[in-house]
């Protein structure tokens, strides 16, 4: 696999076709990190990265109400 696991979309990451729709999902976790100063998924290896996506995403206070976004991303 090439590229950036923080960026990578589900779809890539579990080997299965994809379309145009991963560049807006690269879009919105670029957006995040300008907006948050961090990426939504971190990790020091590439398979943290994609445990981080498994998790829910929690958004802060930063963000106004505390919202929790659920990963579709199966094991």
């Amino acid at each position: 696999m090439c590229g950036t696991y923080e960026y990578m979309s589900p779809e890539m990451i579990q080997k299965k076709p994809y379309d145009h729709k991963i560049d807006i999902w690269a879009l919105g976790i670029l957006l995040f990190e300008m907006i948050n100063g961090t990426a939504p998924f971190r990790g020091e290896s590439g398979e943290e990265v994609i445990n981080q996506m498994k998790k829910a995403l929690v958004f802060g206070n930063r963000f106004g109400n505390t919202l929790m976004i659920f990963r579709t991303l199966g094991d």
